[in-house]
C-alpha cells in the first residue's frame, strides 16, 4: 500500500519536458507510482487532493549558507526548497564528521556540503586575508582537502572576494585536488575593480586547464550593469568548448555579506556607484537602517560580521542572468536573527515562478523546473533528484499557482522572515514537512548527504 497518494495534480515533468495532469504514489522514501489521467489508482494510508496545483520536483539549492542552521533551513522549505548545498564562498565546517553527526540528529531540510577555502587557510594559521599561502602551507591546505572529500564532502568553494590574497597557485592548486577527486569546484569570484572580468577568467580557466568542474556562484551579485553582458559572453565562450561549467544566480540585484568586505570600503563602493547612503544594514541594532559613512565604518572597525545590504544592479540584470540556458536558481541565503537579513532566503523561489513564468511567460513550467531542481541535482551527481518519476527521491512541492508569491521584503521596508503563500505540501523523503499552514512543527524530515564517490 501506497503511503500517499496525491491525486489530480498537474505535474510538471522536467526531463521530459511535458506538463500532464494525473496523480503520485510515495511509497516510504521514493516515488512509487506516476499515473496518468483515467488510470486506476492503487490504494494509499493518506490522498491527497491537489487539483489545480502544480506538482514539481522539490526545490534543489546550489548555492545556501544554511550550515545547519535550523531557522534558515525552515525559510528554504516553506518556499518548496527541500534539497541544499552548504559550505559556500569558502566558508565551511571545520569538523566535517562533526557536521554531519549534529544534521543527521534531525534537519528540515536534505543538506552536502562543500570545504571552503578561507577554512582551510585558516586550518593551516593562515588568518591574514591578504596574505598569499607558502608552498607548505598549499601542501597542507591540499592534505586537508583530500581529507574533507574522503569524509564526504561534495566539492571545494572559494570565496576570493574575502581572501584577496590567496594567489593563482595556490587556487589552481586547490582546484586540481578537487578536480583529481571528481569534485565540483564552486567560485565567488574576484572583486577587484577594473579587473572583474579577469576574475571570472581565472575561475573559467580552471575547467580549460585542470579540468575542474566549475560552477560559477551568484553571477548577478557579482556582475552588473555593463558588466554582466561581458560576463555572460565570456561564459558561453568556454561553454561552446565543451567545458564542464555551471552558473547559478539569484532573483535580486541586491546582495548582502558582511561589514569587513572591501566591497564596502569607501573605493569599493565608489568602484560599484553605491553611495554609502544606498546601503541597508541588515543585522544588530542598526538593521532596517540606511547607511552613512559614520555608521558603515564604525561596524567595519568594531562589527566586522554586521550584515549590510548593497544594490548596484540596473534593471533588466536579473533577467539577463537568468534566461540563458542551463543557469541554475540560488539563493545565497544565510544565517539571520528573527526579523533581520536578506529576504532571499524566504522570498526567492515564489519570486522567480511570479517573475519568469506567471506573470510573464519567459520560461516554460517544465524549463523552470529544470532551472530549480533537474540542472542543480545532476550538477551535484544526485541522480534520484529533481525529477518526478518511479523510484525517484520523494522530494516534491506541490504549489498553488494563483497564489503562489512572496511577502518577504528588506529590513526597514518590511519582514524578510514571512513565508510565502501558494505552498500547500511539500515532501522531504517521502515526509510530509509543509501543508497549507506552513512548515509543520517537530518534523525534520532532512539530513545530511554524505559523498561517498565521484
Amino acid at each position: 500500500m501506497l503511503s500517499y497518494l496525491i491525486e489530480n495534480a498537474r505535474i510538471v515533468d522536467p526531463v521530459h519536458d511535458r506538463v500532464f495532469d494525473g496523480s503520485v504514489g510515495l511509497a516510504g522514501k521514493r516515488i512509487a507510482g506516476v499515473y496518468a489521467l483515467g488510470q486506476a489508482l492503487p490504494s494509499a494510508e493518506q490522498r491527497i487532493d491537489a487539483r489545480g496545483n502544480l506538482l514539481l520536483p522539490g526545490f534543489i539549492d546550489i548555492h545556501a549558507h544554511t550550515d545547519n542552521d535550523v531557522s534558515t533551513a525552515r525559510k528554504l522549505l516553506s518556499q518548496g526548497v527541500t534539497t541544499v548545498l552548504a559550505g559556500n564562498c569558502g566558508f565551511s565546517p571545520e569538523d566535517l564528521p562533526a557536521f554531519f553527526a549534529e544534521c543527521g540528529e534531525g534537519y528540515p531540510v536534505n543538506q552536502a556540503v562543500q570545504v571552503g577555502h578561507d577554512t582551510l587557510r585558516n586550518a593551516v594559521g593562515l588568518t591574514d586575508i591578504f596574505a598569499p599561502a607558502t608552498e607548505v602551507q598549499i601542501e597542507q591546505m591540499a592534505a586537508l582537502a583530500r581529507e574533507a572529500f574522503g569524509q564526504g564532502a561534495w566539492g571545494l568553494s572559494f570565496g576570493l572576494e574575502y581572501d584577496p590574497g590567496a594567489s593563482a597557485e595556490e587556487v589552481r592548486a586547490l582546484a586540481r585536488v578537487a578536480a583529481d577527486a571528481g569534485r565540483m569546484v564552486s567560485i565567488h569570484t574576484r572583486c577587484v575593480a577594473g579587473r572583474e572580468i579577469e576574475g571570472l577568467k581565472e575561475a573559467l580557466d580552471l575547467a580549460l586547464e585542470i579540468g575542474a568542474r566549475v560552477q560559477i556562484s551568484h553571477l548577478v551579485y557579482m556582475y552588473t550593469k555593463e558588466l554582466l553582458p561581458q560576463a555572460l559572453e565570456l561564459i558561453a565562450a568556454y561553454k561552446d568548448r565543451g567545458l564542464d561549467i555551471g552558473v547559478d544566480s539569484g532573483v535580486y540585484t541586491a546582495w548582502s555579506t558582511y561589514a569587513y568586505s572591501p566591497s564596502f570600503s569607501e573605493e569599493g563602493l565608489a568602484n560599484n556607484g553605491v553611495a554609502y547612503e544606498d546601503l541597508i544594514i541588515a543585522s544588530g541594532p542598526h538593521a532596517g537602517e540606511h547607511g552613512s559613512a559614520e555608521l558603515v565604518n564604525w561596524l567595519r572597525a568594531h562589527d566586522d560580521h554586521a550584515g549590510i545590504i548593497c544594490d548596484p544592479g540596473a534593471p533588466g540584470d536579473v533577467e539577463k542572468a537568468l534566461l540563458p540556458e542551463g543557469t541554475m536558481l540560488s539563493t545565497d541565503c544565510g544565517k539571520a536573527a528573527p526579523g533581520e537579513g536578506h529576504p532571499q532566503a524566504a522570498a526567492s523561489y515564489p519570486l522567480f515562478f511570479r517573475r519568469f513564468v506567471f506573470d510573464r511567460p519567459l520560461l516554460s513550467l517544465p524549463e523552470a523546473a529544470r532551472r530549480t531542481s533537474y540542472l542543480p541535482s545532476r550538477a551535484l551527481g544526485l541522480l534520484s533528484k529533481g525529477t518526478v518519476e518511479v523510484g525517484a527521491d520523494a522530494d516534491l512541492v506541490v504549489i498553488d499557482p494563483a497564489l503562489y508569491d512572496s511577502k518577504a521584503d528588506f529590513p526597514g521596508v518590511g519582514s524578510p522572515d514571512l513565508a510565502p503563500t501558494g505552498v500547500s505540501y511539500v515532501f522531504v523523503g517521502g515526509r510530509l514537512a509543509v501543508s497549507g499552514d506552513g512548515v509543520l512543527p517537530n518534523v525534520s524530515a532532512g539530513g545530511p548527504l554524505v559523498c561517498r564517490e565521484a
